[in-house]
């Protein structure tokens, strides 16, 4: 899959790490899918990609149906970032 660079920037900037802009890039496109989809399309190792996966989830990024297998799906981008900027103005 061809990702661009714009959108990797942008996600980047919000704290996402390459691997992580691109496995969200891929279940924002694609989802639910399952991890060994998502290494397919991203070209992250399968090795890896359930690391990707375990932080976007603990980041509230994605929400994890707990199949078999597991599938993921993307949330609304709009809402992590209000969710963040409530956070950010309550400190």
């Amino acid at each position: 899959m061809m990702f661009d660079e714009k959108m990797l920037s942008s996600l980047q900037k919000l704290g996402l790490t390459n691997y992580g802009a691109k496995t969200y890039i891929v279940i924002t496109n694609f989802g639910p899918i399952d991890a060994s989809s998502i290494a397919k399309e991203t070209n992250i190792p399968r090795t890896k990609i359930y690391d990707v996966l375990h932080k976007l989830k603990e980041e509230k990024w994605v929400n994890v149906d707990h199949g078999r297998p597991m599938l993921f799906t993307a949330r609304d981008p709009r809402n992590i970032i209000d969710e963040r900027r409530s956070t950010l103005l309550q400190k």
